[in-house]
């Protein structure tokens, strides 16, 4: 058999909960001198979400509360920004290239008894 190649989307879902009135002008402005210059509540989700399912951002330890807070690069603690990410779930998978992809594989020979 010869080689092949294929590129596979994954796609995930992730439920987002959020007051769009936390991207102030402040929020914005800082947000854009310092990282990305997106001008809508959209790309601030799709950033958030993607960065999640890549496991960019996580909890980490806040000393003022004591406690892991989920934290993003650029928001901060996300619960002071009412933010909340849930988890990512897998919906769905797409391939450029399906062709002999659902070829049965040969299966190992049975040993000889």
């Amino acid at each position: 058999m010869s080689k092949q190649k294929t590129t596979v989307t994954v796609s995930f879902d992730v439920e987002i909960e959020f007051d769009p009135a936390r991207f102030t002008p402040e929020f914005q402005s800082n947000f854009r001198r310092h990282f990305f210059q997106y001008d809508t509540v959209r790309e601030h989700l799709e950033h958030l979400a993607r960065n999640h399912v890549l496991g960019h951002e996580g909890e980490k330890w806040d000393p003022n509360s004591g406690r892991f807070r989920y934290f993003a690069e650029g928001y901060g603690f996300l619960d002071e920004m009412d933010i909340t990410l849930g988890e990512p779930e897998e919906s769905g998978y797409d391939f450029d290239n399906e062709a002999h992809l659902d070829q049965e594989l040969p299966s190992a020979k049975e040993p000889a008894q």
